[in-house]
């Protein structure tokens, strides 16, 4: 007779090995597959639709976190399969399916029966007819989490005559759905890299073609002078060796005269606002005291944090025996270096313009036609001033007499009519004696830029009028309602203290709540001027210790309140240059609603800690409190918005949103998460990100 205990173990012991086999297939699967994002969303949902289930489609969640977009569609059927990924809803917005924010958010996958009639808030009327025509009637959600959140969703079909899913149903198909999380994670990274990787290989390899040529030299430097690298070329040209200028110590100002130190003044001005330079005429010191005459072109490196590459033309003769020769190879040299330059010049979008010393323009780029409206055909020969607002010019002998070269911003007129705002940079034009004989402007057109700037402007102003007149409001409110406030708790207590005896209970019990309210409306009060001190004051940012300032409010609660034990957890090192007085604020307030809400925890506990989110640091505090409905949290941070009663928590309502104040001010943003009975952690962020 057969033990049926033993059986029972038997059968136990086939599904764990079944599950092991399965696991390793689909682990085996998806390390396979890493390699190739768009194979490996695919070959997710192809495996859970094989092991779990008759359907698998895969979603990942949207940038903006709004939707979840189709990534791949898996069935036993082909058919049922082109009928899902045909759906109109390719990306379905979480506003309209609430049933799938819930499994996002909540973390846990769920199981559900698949009735023939769906609430609206479930399914769209398209959802529910697709539903019904391939017979689905039992649904798996599974969320794909990574690092503790949720960044798509396997949403598993059983058709027809299948089994309903089941618990085990469901552990499977949250081990291989974290095991999935993680494979994508791998295969993104792997992408990632491999696209960077063959940027920067080309950019290497254009540098590389760059410093090679011999004609020109090559200097890489910070705008400060200091010299990064250099090419063969331009260390022939300047006479020293590569060790003689020391990556990053030497500075390159030292090898100009003092006599064109000013052109180079001008010259880096138009760098910082343009991002390129002109071409110039300069010399360079040699070693022995000798002057090597150069023509040089400087831009800003792009995503290099600072840097500039220029290019320098030799103009000296290269040899002194065959002076003619080589002056003629070196005018063909010079000749084919402005060529390429020139067409650089004329495919740039800005205007740029030459004109004579009496105001004639002498060259004119696309980028003017594009600008002006005017045909270089049309406008070359033309006085410049047919581009000024007014009619007027200056004399031709007055006009380089007070010229002020550099950069500037003006109005222009195109040939419409139309007016519109120019960044421009002029720079002189020089002959071999370094007389000037003309002029060339860059031109760009800002006008865009003006208005939004304007509008920005005049938005600012009015709110900052709006915050004063607020602040002034209640700042005076606040003040004017202390007296009456005074009089009626000095007059209670006086009623209590002299005729107290004559009241009975009743009445002694509203001369005590006269009180109690009206400590409560100081209190208020108080809050009220609090939170108007946080816009008010000047903001003195310094490095302060985040660390150090916790442990010491920590402290202060602790003392305040000997009868409680609440575990506090702190970070190490944590710190921002912030205003010191309003950072206690923040602190004080954040930490003092987690020590408040925590009251009726079991093991009340509370975490203030950090972590880098991109090129950001983001702080937070955590307990294990009273919570909140997150369907709530936009009213959080408003001023006298409470989500619990004052018999519960005590308080004014004022403390989030004074913390929202502190952190806007320091150019940050602050939002939480939380759950009833479940605690809440509030995120915050104290200065912009940073987008370089």
């Amino acid at each position: 007779m057969d033990n049926p205990d033993q059986s029972g173990d038997d059968v136990a012991l086939r599904r764990l090995e079944d599950r092991v086999r399965v696991l390793t297939e689909t682990l085996r699967a998806f390390a396979e597959a890493t390699s190739d994002h768009d194979r490996l969303l695919d070959t997710i949902a192809s495996n859970l639709a094989r092991v779990l289930g008759d359907t698998c489609t895969l979603r990942v969640l949207s940038d903006d976190g709004a939707r979840l977009e189709l990534a791949s569609v898996e069935a036993r059927d082909p058919d049922v399969a082109r009928r899902i990924r045909e759906h109109p809803g390719a990306a379905l917005s979480l506003d309209e399916h609430a049933h799938m924010a819930a499994v996002l958010r909540g973390g846990d996958a769920v199981v559900r029966a698949v009735e023939p009639t769906l609430p609206q808030e479930d399914a769209s009327r398209d959802s529910r007819d697709l539903m019904a025509s391939i017979g689905l009637h039992s649904a798996l959600l599974v969320p794909l989490r990574l690092y503790g959140r949720s960044v798509g969703l396997l949403a598993l079909g059983r058709l027809g005559d299948s089994p309903a899913f089941d618990e085990g149903d469901r552990e499977l198909a949250v081990a291989l759905a974290d095991q999935a999380a993680l494979a994508l994670a791998n295969a993104r990274l792997l992408r990632d890299a491999r696209r960077e990787l063959q940027q920067r290989r080309r950019a290497e390899s254009r540098f590389a073609s760059l410093a090679s040529v011999g004609i020109l030299g090559v200097l890489i430097a910070d705008l400060d002078g200091r010299v990064i690298e250099v090419n063969d070329a331009l260390l022939t040209i300047i006479g020293r060796s590569r060790d003689a200028l020391g990556a990053g110590r030497f500075d390159w100002r030292a090898l100009t005269p003092p006599e064109w130190r000013g052109a180079d003044d001008l010259a880096l001005e138009q760098l910082r606002c343009m991002g390129v330079t002109g071409l110039r005429e300069k010399e360079l010191l040699r070693p022995d005291g000798s002057r090597v005459p150069v023509m040089m072109g400087t831009a800003m490196l792009e995503g290099a944090g600072g840097e500039t590459i220029s290019f320098v033309l030799n103009l000296t003769e290269r040899k002194h025996a065959e002076r003619e020769a080589a002056a003629l190879r070196e005018a063909r040299a010079a000749d084919e270096v402005r060529f390429r330059l020139a067409a650089i010049v004329d495919s740039s979008d800005d205007a740029i313009i030459a004109e004579s010393l009496d105001g004639v323009i002498e060259t004119w780029n696309h980028g003017a036609e594009r600008m002006f409206g005017y045909t270089a055909a049309e406008a070359i020969g033309r006085p410049l001033s047919m581009l000024e607002p007014t009619d007027g010019a200056a004399p031709a002998d007055e006009r380089f007499a007070g010229l002020r070269f550099g950069h500037h911003e003006a109005r222009r007129r195109r040939r419409d009519g139309a007016i519109i705002d120019v960044s421009m940079t002029l720079s002189p034009v020089r002959d071999a004696a370094g007389v000037v004989i003309g002029g060339s402007k860059v031109m760009r057109d800002v006008t865009e830029r003006r208005r939004a700037e304007e509008a920005v402007a005049r938005a600012r102003e009015a709110a900052e009028l709006a915050n004063r007149e607020l602040e002034a409001f209640s700042y005076s409110v606040a003040h004017d309602l202390r007296a009456p406030l005074r009089g009626m708790s000095g007059f209670a207590n006086v009623l209590l203290e002299d005729y107290g005896a004559s009241l009975d209970a009743e009445g002694q019990d509203c001369l005590h709540e006269i009180q109690s309210n009206a400590a409560k409306m100081g209190a208020l009060i108080d809050a009220l001027l609090s939170l108007s001190r946080v816009t008010r004051t000047e903001l003195r940012p310094t490095p302060v210790d985040l660390t150090a300032l916790a442990r010491a409010v920590a402290a202060s609660l602790a003392a305040a309140d000997r009868g409680r034990r609440v575990e506090l957890v702190v970070q190490d090192g944590l710190a921002a240059a912030v205003d010191g007085t309003l950072a206690r604020a923040l602190l004080e307030n954040l930490l003092g609603n987690a020590w408040k809400f925590t009251a009726h925890a079991t093991l009340p506990r509370v975490e203030f800690g950090g972590a880098m989110e991109g090129a950001q640091r983001v702080f937070f505090v955590r307990d294990n409190g009273a919570g909140f409905d997150m369907d709530h949290a936009p009213r959080l941070f408003g001023a006298f918005q409470r989500l619990h009663g004052a018999h519960e928590f005590p308080g004014t309502g004022i403390g989030l949103a004074t913390v929202q104040r502190i952190v806007r001010r320091h150019g940050g943003r602050v939002w939480a998460e939380g759950r009833v009975g479940g605690g809440a952690t509030f995120y915050f962020t104290l200065q912009p990100p940073d987008n370089r």
